[in-house]
């Protein structure tokens, strides 16, 4: 449902009638199921301005929450650190930083938009250990030297999930239940050094396409509670695969390609597959048939 002001029709009303439709004072108004953010009545267009690091180092002190989008982008910090932090209403944008080592934000629980952690060649160290729902995409794409990062809590990721980068050698999302999308990995080249294990134990739902491509470390993936993917289902070219465990999986929306992968045995992919629904092809060529399964 779409809320409008009543600040542009005030003027031509009588006292009375505008006082009973409050025009004194803008209000804060929900624009919408989408919106994402409470804007004043006065503009509704116009978003509340970022909280800019690379404007004011300081930003962050003492601050529990971000109405609007918190930027980190381009700046010289090595660290960003807010350890009262609750809730960002737009987006968190942490890119293009040289120099940015540490990201410490051990109270953060919601962000509304999007998460995206891009293009930071000294950053080792992500913490996020609280956050519970994103409510866009999370993104972690080309980040040379990170060992770290800690989604321990995350429940909730309303778009796609996008992790191409260095990336710890487990990556444990225990919590995780649905996700909007999921892509590990893809494109030409092997991607994502330094991953060696994936553990999203409590994952039910993704909404949208799954895929697991290309990764140049990667041996098991534990997706034990995974029940239906509502898209395309890839697991490809994965040179050193060899666990794939998702045996609740019962319904994929599109086609299925768990394919390719040389170490990955084929029988054990054949009975993992062999109560799943799916609406596409499903290519399962090109996994270890040599391997035995009991």
């Amino acid at each position: 449902m779409t809320t409008t002001t009543t600040r542009a029709v005030c003027g031509g009303l009588g006292l009375a009638l505008a006082l009973a439709l409050s025009c004194g004072e803008p209000k804060r108004i929900y624009l919408g199921e989408d919106a994402r953010t409470y804007v004043p009545s006065g503009d509704p267009l116009r978003p509340p301005p970022p909280v800019d690091l690379g404007e004011n180092p300081d930003a962050l002190e003492d601050r529990f929450s971000i109405e609007g989008s918190l930027l980190v982008d381009g700046t010289a910090l090595d660290s960003v650190v807010g350890t009262v932090l609750f809730e960002v209403g737009g987006d968190v944008i942490i890119q293009a930083n040289e120099a940015l080592g540490v990201v410490n934000l051990p109270d953060l629980f919601t962000v509304e938009g999007d998460l995206r952690i891009v293009g930071n060649p000294a950053l080792t160290t992500v913490q996020l250990p609280s956050l519970f729902r994103v409510g866009g995409g999370v993104v972690v794409e080309d980040n040379g030297a990170l060992t770290f990062l800690g989604l321990g809590d995350l429940f909730d990721v309303a778009g796609e999930m996008r992790l191409k980068s260095h990336l710890p050698a487990t990556l444990s999302l225990p919590d995780l239940q649905t996700v909007g999308g999921l892509a590990i990995g893809g494109g030409v080249a092997l991607t994502n050094p330094g991953l060696i294990a994936l553990r999203c134990n409590s994952l039910q739902h993704i909404g949208g396409p799954a895929a697991i491509e290309r990764n140049v470390d990667l041996l098991e993936v534990e997706m034990p509670s995974l029940l239906d993917v509502d898209g395309d289902l890839i697991i490809r070219d994965n040179p050193l695969l060899a666990v794939w465990t998702a045996p609740d999986l019962t319904n994929v929306q599109g086609g299925v390609c768990v394919c390719d992968n040389p170490q990955l045995p084929a029988c054990e992919v054949a009975q993992t597959l062999m109560d799943t629904t799916s609406q596409g092809a499903r290519d399962t060529g090109g996994n270890n048939t040599d391997a035995v399964c009991e």
